[in-house]
């Protein structure tokens, strides 16, 4: 019974000194601010070690404050300040009252509270970035010292690692372009896991000893999600011995992970074949020069693969860098379709035969069939090389090309970007289709990401001009576009820039960017500066100067010419109210082995469906006008109701009215069209499908004031540039 009174005594004494208040009150003032540093940490950078010695602070404090308790007894009941009052004697003035005291500490315990929340779903987050299936992000290894021969050896051996991982079907592995992005930079390493997402780092380090011609690397594993080190080992061999040594690192991290290898992987792992070291290097050079999709990168590319090619005949991975590189080259402009591809061919036949299984060289072999527009070999192609590599980004970039459907498209560019987040090139993709899905904002967030990773990517500027174009600031639109054209002079810039100058009136300054576009013509550009010349004639409704031109297009449609040719055939034909030339051109259209799906792909599709129902209309055919004018108007009307249409919609619909005599539907369509941002004023003039209609008083009035509104915004543009001439 004293024992039990003893205890009493002394739990009512540490009641009595507020021991147990100070406690809590400690645990729930300090213990936000270390979930607060938690939370901060990776987006500060902090080093693990200060969250450490943060907690080792809090639990050493905690003691302390609890003994202080006890010596100094505070107020009971409330925070006071003392005071005299008139009999000088002292007394306590409560500064905060009990209830006010019990509140704050209700809010701090709702703070702890919601703190505990948030960092919960953030982990639960950083888990799911960090993918629930076993992912890996191979950092480039480093070397010590200034010798760049040792550091491209060193990418050689990152990419082979890379390589080697990323034939583990059931292990996702971060591509080379994102990962290659945190070389020199000093990132907390759960920040870059959490960014990459993945769950695991393996990085290293290469030194070279070039007098006992020997190598010494060193590798470990790194859990993202806590930053732990699960592994690390150290390698020191003959420089000859360099694969046996990926190989070890290899297996090493599959056990570490517990993957399940399957048996063509492990196949591969134990008995791949191997290059020459200075073949790595080249092939090392080329993978990087080929990720900036530029005319002068790409063809540094093919240098570097060639390079690697001469050491060792024997490197597929060389000859899939190669036959991308042609087929990039080719589909880009930058070189002759008829010279390229051929090599393109050769090169990915090449592969093959020395690695039937690599899901690169299906990769390769895919791109090439969608430069051929051969689309079922393309996508059988693209499906095998996911198969064989799950991880490898680009096959799920280009198979999001052959979905004519623009949110399938953003999905599987989604499934490629997960795997490389830091690509431009991948990055550009995805905001391309949400520019399509008329999200634009998000594709703004995509632009950031993208000029974070590569400055000096022109296509991040492109989406900008054309988010600006939409929201009808052309001044800015044309300045973004410039700017792109001056980190890489190619035409997809240059066509817009005079585009957007016939829209606005300004038509010395389109036929500067015309002649521009003639001077930098690329093999395959012939077809749009013909038009560039054709709609600078027309904007000045002198369309009939441009028969030439327009002969020139309708003689190409014969059997055997391609889908994109007999298209711009039809439409040529069109403006010449060749009603003979447009039926036999949508005809042989229609005798292709095309989906409807695959024919929109081709954006000239719909107007071609237009001038056909218009020529079958002239010439009396009305059931075959009736038919197609039927699709052409479903086609339409599913596209405006999704997100995402263009301006050019409502006002092809417009065109689809006036076939279909309905001139009220075609004056509320065609302002429709304006009011999203349709502003060629010009056209309707040259349009066969308005013949005797625009002149009425309620179309003119409305092209007179979209007329007025491109005048005004062209002398905006002027003063504009004025300012800039002035350094303003």
């Amino acid at each position: 019974q004293g024992e039990k009174s003893r205890w009493q005594t002394l739990f009512a004494e540490l009641k009595r000194r507020h021991v147990f208040r100070v406690g809590t009150l400690y645990i729930i003032i300090l213990w936000p601010i270390i979930q607060i540093a938690d939370i901060l940490s990776p987006t500060l950078g902090l080093p693990d070690q200060v969250m450490r010695y943060l907690v080792a602070s809090f639990l050493a404090g905690l003691p302390l404050a609890l003994i202080l308790a006890w010596i100094f007894e505070f107020n009971r009941g409330r925070i006071t300040v003392t005071t005299d009052n008139t009999d000088g004697n002292e007394t306590a003035v409560p500064l905060v009252s009990s209830r006010t005291e019990l509140a704050i500490i209700g809010l701090l315990v709702i703070l702890v509270l919601g703190l505990f929340f948030v960092q919960l779903s953030q982990n639960e987050t950083a888990t799911v970035g960090a993918s629930t299936h076993k992912s890996i992000g191979v950092l480039p290894f480093v070397t010590f010292g200034e010798n760049q021969s040792d550091q491209r050896f060193a990418d050689g051996l990152t990419e082979e690692m890379l390589n080697l991982l990323s034939r583990v079907n059931t292990l996702r592995v971060a591509a080379r372009t994102s990962t290659f992005a945190y070389r020199g930079v000093s990132k907390n390493v759960r920040v870059i896991g959490r960014e990459l997402g993945v769950s695991h780092i393996l990085e290293g380090s290469v030194r070279r000893n070039d007098v006992s011609d020997t190598i010494r690397v060193s590798a470990q594993l790194i859990d993202a999600v806590t930053g732990s080190h699960l592994w690390s080992k150290t390698y020191d061999r003959e420089f000859k011995d360099i694969f046996q040594i990926q190989d070890d690192i290899a297996s090493s991290v599959v056990n570490e992970l517990e993957v399940t290898i399957l048996g063509d992987d492990a196949l591969y792992i134990n008995n791949r074949p191997t290059a020459k070291p200075e073949a790595l290097i080249a092939w090392s050079l080329g993978q990087t020069e080929l990720a900036r999709r530029t005319r002068v990168a790409n063809a540094d590319a093919i240098r570097f693969f060639k390079r690697a090619l001469a050491a060792d005949p024997g490197f597929a991975d060389a000859w899939v860098g190669l036959a991308t590189a042609y087929t990039l080259a080719a589909t880009y402009g930058w070189a002759d379709e008829d010279d390229y591809l051929p090599l393109a061919l050769e090169a990915v036949a090449k592969a093959f035969e020395l690695d039937p299984e690599s899901g690169a060289a299906w990769a390769a072999s895919g791109l090439y069939w969608i430069s051929l527009q051969d689309y079922t070999q393309a996508r059988q192609a693209l499906a095998k090389a996911i198969e064989l590599n799950p991880s490898h980004a680009p096959a799920y970039q280009w198979y999001a090309s052959l979905m004519p459907d623009a949110s399938e498209r953003l999905e599987w560019n989604q499934k490629a970007y997960e795997l490389d987040p830091r690509s431009p090139v991948i990055g550009y993709q995805v905001a391309d289709t949400l520019l399509q899905l008329g999200r634009h904002d998000e594709a703004m967030s995509v632009f950031a990401q993208i000029v974070e990773a590569d400055p000096a990517y022109p296509g991040a500027f492109e989406i900008v001009a054309r988010i600006n174009e939409h929201r009808g600031r052309l001044d800015e639109a044309i300045n973004l576009y410039q700017r792109a054209w001056q980190l890489e002079p190619h035409n997809k810039f240059a066509f817009p820039i005079a585009f957007l100058y016939i829209d606005l009136g300004d038509l010395e300054s389109a036929r500067e960017w015309v002649a521009i576009a003639e001077e930098n013509q690329a093999p395959g550009e012939e077809i749009p500066i013909e038009w560039l010349h054709i709609q600078v004639l027309a904007s000045q409704a002198l369309l009939l100067e441009s028969e030439p031109l327009l002969r020139k297009k309708v003689t190409r449609i014969t059997p055997e010419a391609s889908i994109h040719t007999l298209l711009d055939g039809v439409h040529a034909a069109y403006f010449l109210m060749d009603t003979q030339s447009v039926i036999r051109g949508f005809e042989l259209i229609e005798q292709l082995d095309l989906t409807e799906a695959e024919l929109l792909l081709h954006e000239q599709y719909i107007e071609a469906s237009l001038a056909a129902a218009w020529a079958y209309q002239q010439e009396g055919q009305a059931e075959a006008a009736k038919r197609v004018l039927a699709n052409t108007g479903r086609i339409l009307k599913n596209r405006l109701q999704q997100a995402g249409y263009e301006a050019e919609d409502w006002f092809d619909l417009a065109l689809f009215d006036a076939l279909s005599g309905n001139e009220q539907m075609m004056l509320i369509h065609t302002q429709r069209a304006i009011d999203e941002g349709w502003r060629q004023y010009w056209r309707p003039g040259a349009e066969p499908i308005l013949d005797g209609i625009w002149e009425g008083d309620a179309y003119q009035a409305m092209m007179s004031g979209l007329q007025t509104r491109m005048q005004l915004m062209r002398q905006q543009l002027s003063l504009a540039e004025t300012d800039d001439d002035w350094g303003v």
